[in-house]
Order: structure tokens, then C-alpha cells, then sequence
């Protein structure tokens, strides 16, 4: 069992299927997580994370020297590495098909948690080194992405890696265009600059909802971050 602590409700956004469902009994947005579970002498920081539904872990593995042919001499290469537990993946078959399929969802994560941390982790204060992420999706939903963002550059901060600021990822959608233009929005900021990372937007809505979606995902994105700084605080 997963014993995750510093749970926060912040407002919840549209997500329902069901606008009578969304109006009358929105489910709870759940973020919460438990720091250090991961006790090993190749680990420098872990975290556990539920974002949504989503429940995912991430490691930081000690740093390695980086001996490839193209190394950066003034600073470290980030690998993020996003894979799903085998109960999760079972879900999808094993087909040579859904093998692919999950192959690719799994790069996808991959490639979104980097792009997420890249302009926050000070990469020139370890160069010549690697800096090592994976992430392991433990219960899936539509939040993983931003689950393992969020999760990732919270394992970082576990393991005091140097960070411009903390990165937290948010999704956001409405499937229901009786609530207004359906869309999907995963958003990844640095809170604290006021920065957005990465995102990922798909839908039709015009520029002034947009703008207005955006601002909503940065607040959540905000408010989220006290209750991170409340989990890491000495002590906690």
C-alpha cells in the first residue's frame, strides 16, 4: 500500500463526460505525495506521487560520469526515462501491436518530462555528468504526463539536485461541448518565475479562452507548489 501524505484539494476544473455528473458531484483533485522512499546507496532522491488518478514513482539515480562521443564538457545530460508497471501495461494486450503502442506512449512521456525540466535544472553545475530520472507509471490516467513531470522534478529537489525552481505539471480538459469548446491541456511551469515548460494542447478554442486556460493551469500550478514546499520543509 502506498502511504501518501500532504494531500491538497485545490478548485476542480471541468472533466467530466457528463455535465449534470460535473455539476452536481465533481470528484476531488487529489495531489499528494511521500518523499525518501526509495533507500539505496544508487539513489540520490525518490518520490511518490498521486496527481488525479495517476500514481507514479520517480528515482534519481547518483550521478555517472558522462562518457558518450558528443559530451557537453560544461554541463551534465539529462535522461528521463518514463515506463509503466507491468499490472498497468497488461491492461493494453500483447500484441505486437500494443507492444509498439506502448513503446511509444512510454517515449512520449519520456520526451514531455524532459522538455519539462530542461530550462529549470542548472545542468552547469555538474558537467560532464548524467543525470538520471525514471519514472514508473504505477496507476494510469489521463494525469500521467503530468504526474511524472510533477514527479520527476520533485524526486530532484529530494535529491537537491540544483534547480532554477520546482516544476509541477497540471492537465486540464473538458470532453463535454456542452460545457463550452472540448479540449486537453497538459502544462508544466516553474511556479515561482512565473515560466511555463511544456505544453501539450489539443482542442479549438479561441485565443482569449486559451489565454484564459493557460493563467488557470499556471494558478493551479501555483497553489500546488505551497503544498510542496510544505512537504519538503526541514522536518516534515
Amino acid at each position: 500500500m502506498l502511504h501518501l501524505t500532504n494531500t491538497y484539494e485545490p478548485p476542480v476544473f471541468p472533466s467530466s463526460s457528463s455535465a449534470a455528473a460535473s455539476a452536481s458531484s465533481p470528484a476531488p483533485f487529489v495531489f499528494s505525495l511521500k518523499r525518501g522512499w526509495c533507500q539505496s546507496s544508487t539513489v540520490l532522491g525518490s518520490v511518490l506521487l498521486q496527481e488525479g488518478n495517476s500514481v507514479v514513482s520517480a528515482i534519481v539515480h547518483i550521478l555517472r560520469p558522462n562518457t558518450g562521443r558528443n559530451v557537453n564538457f560544461d554541463r551534465a545530460a539529462l535522461e528521463c526515462s518514463v515506463s509503466r508497471a507491468s499490472h498497468v501495461v497488461s491492461l493494453s494486450g500483447s500484441s505486437k501491436s500494443a507492444q509498439e503502442e506502448e513503446e511509444t506512449l512510454c517515449h512520449v512521456h519520456s520526451k514531455a518530462v524532459e522538455a519539462a525540466l530542461l530550462p529549470a535544472v542548472l545542468l552547469e553545475a555538474y558537467p560532464k555528468s548524467v543525470i538520471s530520472i525514471h519514472i514508473k507509471i504505477l496507476q494510469s490516467s489521463e494525469h500521467d504526463t503530468a504526474a511524472a513531470i510533477s514527479a520527476a522534478s520533485l524526486a530532484l529537489l529530494d535529491a537537491s539536485v540544483e534547480m532554477r525552481d520546482i516544476v509541477l505539471g497540471v492537465m486540464l480538459r473538458n470532453d463535454d461541448a456542452a460545457l463550452g469548446p472540448t479540449f486537453r491541456c497538459v502544462l508544466a511551469t516553474l511556479s515561482a518565475l512565473q515560466q511555463v515548460s511544456f505544453m501539450d494542447f489539443t482542442g479549438e478554442v479561441d485565443p482569449v479562452a486559451l489565454s484564459q486556460l493557460v493563467a488557470a493551469c499556471k494558478a493551479q500550478c501555483g497553489v500546488l507548489r505551497a503544498t510542496v514546499l510544505n512537504a519538503f520543509r526541514p522536518g516534515a
